[in-house]
């Protein structure tokens, strides 16, 4: 699957130049450079087009605000490594999104009915809103929203929405990843394609200010975001059946006794129907001459046929947020990177970045209770700790893509994670416990007796259920 002026389609692969799936499936610009354009030599594609042209009007106002530039420029930023690739982003980036001075957005939301009500509040706005700053208020609830409310209903709010329960998506065979799910008219038949227009303009929020979604998409859906052609390795992610049939189509010979046609059942609504794979499909004998076609053409249907109106509008709503031109910089797993953040939390990386002040100021990682603190974290706490302790102090328990440096304080400006020491109460028995403020990625730590005590506090903290008991520590 490629995108040819905006459109997609489907190109066989032997028209498709590309590198070994072990560098990254990256493919060839086709055009002057540009990744994006890669398809402009391959208009003979198999297949036509689903993208309508809401999707180009949705592009152009954003492709204005980023003035000259110019394929050659993306194709300089492509073979730079993936960090000077995260910074041209962000500056390009920067250019999209509208200063808090110029405008903002305010919406409530209610935390038992977080995907029902953030869609009611979004369904008042328009795309130019989502390149503002937002602040959340949860309904009934007190609380200024100075960024760390937004990172926590954000975080929120995105596990809700592409939690498989829901039914807009699902999980891939392996259980690892999320992508469309091809029954989803039949989980939410009133409102499956608002949601995941919906989910599509979140993921362009994502990226727009440098946080990061509540899962972590499947290999296909990240190549259908950049536009980079699928593989039949690729149909293993989500359909291993499929995947292990069409393989051993492919390497058994006289396939003509099979009794297979080029029409598959397939469950629709509810309902069991026959799809042809081309005109006339039903009709026509898979042969060992033909088998090739076969399994380009039902590769084709899996991958983007079954799920092309939710994947039109998923996509439409990420390129309303962000260019997409912005994004063919990267390659999938970067890609991944930049949503999902980094896998698992680095005690020496946080180190690194973690700035002291107050009583640590002056002797920084040296002081006792700060000595404790990395003790605690990295000898005592679980993978699953780590990531409670960082959700605590930031809203969110996932590490921006680029590590604890690229962590931002509310209006997306660096700020560094900071351990801050608490005034010494008049009795020594009071030291109050361990408080957070996310805005800013600030620990308030009180100077405790023994690492025992610090290390209970730091446990009960890190494991308060901020969603259900509605502490706030924006």
């Amino acid at each position: 699957m490629v995108r040819i002026d905006g459109t997609l389609a489907w190109v066989a692969a032997s028209d498709v130049h590309r590198f070994e799936e072990e560098q990254r499936a990256a493919v060839a610009a086709a055009g002057p450079g540009e990744r994006g354009q890669r398809a402009a030599a391959h208009r003979a594609a198999c297949g036509g087009g689903i993208v309508p042209s809401f999707l180009l009007q949705a592009q152009q106002s954003l492709q204005d605000l980023l003035g000259s530039l110019h394929a050659e420029d993306i194709a300089g930023v492509v073979a730079l490594p993936f960090r000077a690739k995260q910074d041209w982003f962000a500056e390009q980036c920067g250019k999209v999104r509208i200063p808090y001075s110029d405008g903002r957005k305010s919406l409530e939301v209610e935390r038992s009915r977080i995907v029902e009500s953030t869609a009611a509040a979004c369904r008042s706005i328009d795309q130019r809103d989502y390149r503002k700053t937002w602040r959340i208020r949860f309904k009934g609830e007190e609380g200024l929203d100075a960024g760390g409310l937004y990172r926590e209903w954000f975080q929120l709010v995105t596990s809700a929405l592409f939690d498989p329960a829901l039914g807009v998506f699902t999980t891939t065979a392996a259980g690892r990843a999320i992508t469309i799910n091809p029954a989803s008219a039949v989980a939410c038949p009133d409102r499956h394609l608002e949601l995941v227009h919906l989910a599509g303009r979140l993921v362009g929020k994502a990226l727009l200010t440098g946080s990061t979604v509540a899962c972590r998409l499947s290999l296909p859906m990240l190549k259908h975001i950049l536009g980079v052609p699928l593989s039949l390795q690729d149909v293993e992610a989500v359909d291993k059946p499929l995947f292990d049939s069409l393989k051993l189509l492919l390497r058994t010979p006289g396939v003509d006794d099979w009794m297979m046609t080029f029409a598959v059942d397939e469950d629709v609504l509810g309902r069991r129907r026959e799809v042809e794979l081309k005109p006339g499909g039903a009709s026509m004998d898979v042969t060992d001459d033909n088998k090739h076609e076969f399994v380009a053409l039902r590769l084709r249907h899996r991958m983007l046929g079954a799920i092309a109106p939710q994947l039109t509008r998923f996509l439409a709503g990420i390129y309303e947020v962000v260019p997409e031109r912005l994004l063919s910089v990267f390659d999938f797993q970067e890609l991944d990177l930049l949503l999902s953040g980094m896998p698992k939390v680095s005690v020496s990386d946080w180190k690194r970045n973690t700035i002291y002040e107050g009583e640590f100021r002056s002797r920084g990682a040296e002081s006792t209770v700060i000595k404790w603190f990395w003790g605690i974290v990295e000898e005592d706490f679980t993978d699953e700790e780590r990531a409670r302790l960082l959700q605590f102090v930031t809203g969110s328990a996932q590490v921006p893509s680029g590590g604890f440096a690229r962590l931002t304080s509310y209006d997306g400006i660096p700020q560094k994670f900071t351990i801050t020491s608490m005034p010494r109460p008049r009795n020594p028995r009071n030291v109050p416990m361990p408080r957070a403020s996310t805005c800013f990625n600030r620990l308030y730590l009180g100077i405790y007796d023994s690492r025992e005590e610090l290390r209970r506090r730091l446990t009960y903290v890190s494991n308060i259920e901020l969603a259900d008991v509605g502490f706030q520590t924006a």
